[in-house]
């Protein structure tokens, strides 16, 4: 069943709450599991689901929340559909290394049906520029997003600079809309709606919002789907 948010604006905490619902989505909306993690890390499409991949034009966008030292590096694969987007894969670890996480993901983009059809968008914000070239370095092209506390995005979709608050309420918007979906069986899904449990929402002198993660929660999972699900936004459809 797919998690969506439900906000209540009269909560002195400013809480978001999640809830499951059910669906009757088409089924290419409810993602099956069909992505695994090996003993290693390595991510790998289960043979069953690679031979039942039909031949047919599809867009994914991958997100990267990359951590520094032993924090939780998140990484998010998200679908456009023609009635939304659905997130057919969350994973994340902790504590290896750039070179190997740069291996993996470029491991699972020659993977179907992501060969060809997905793109890569990573949050710089923290790693910087050295971390970028090791991805370019392994034949990768990926996007880059400097997540910020301004007021509006700059930049271009190659390399954006984007307000957190941007991030975050395109995610919850699609979520309350019900034009994402995310499975609640699929691993890593309960720490997902967790971190979205854990938003905290803080009114700026300025009247802007501001979304932080509470005192020891994180926040790895939302951004590496809200950076997917903006840069898609931002991008033209292929879908016909």
């Amino acid at each position: 069943m797919p998690i969506r948010i439900v906000r209540t604006p009269n909560d002195p905490a400013n809480m978001i709450r999640v809830e499951h619902f059910d669906s009757q989505r088409d089924s290419r909306a409810r993602p099956q599991g069909n992505y695994e993690t090996d003993a290693s890390g390595r991510i790998t499409v289960r043979p069953s689901a690679a031979r039942s991949i039909e031949p047919q034009e599809r867009q994914f966008m991958i997100g990267l929340d990359l951590a520094q030292s032993n924090d939780w590096t998140a990484l998010a694969v998200v679908e456009r559909l023609k009635t939304g987007y659905s997130v057919p894969m969350l994973t994340r670890t902790r504590g290896a290394p750039y070179p190997q996480i740069v291996g993996r993901v470029a491991d699972l983009l020659e993977t179907p049906p992501l060969k060809g059809q997905a793109e890569l968008v990573i949050d710089a914000t923290g790693v910087g520029r050295p971390v970028l070239d090791l991805f370019r370095a392994s034949g990768l092209d990926p996007r880059a997003i400097t997540i910020t506390a301004g007021q509006k995005p700059a930049g271009s979709l190659r390399h954006a600079r984007v307000p957190k608050r941007d991030l975050i309420n395109v995610l919850l918007l699609a979520l309350q809309a019900g034009t994402l979906t995310i499975a609640q069986d699929q691993p890593f899904a309960d720490v997902l709606a967790r971190e979205l449990a854990e938003l905290r929402v803080k009114i700026t002198a300025s009247g802007y919002d501001r979304y932080e993660a509470r005192d020891g929660e994180h926040d790895d999972l939302v951004l590496a789907v809200a950076m997917a699900v903006w840069m898609l936004e931002k991008s033209p459809s292929r879908l016909r």
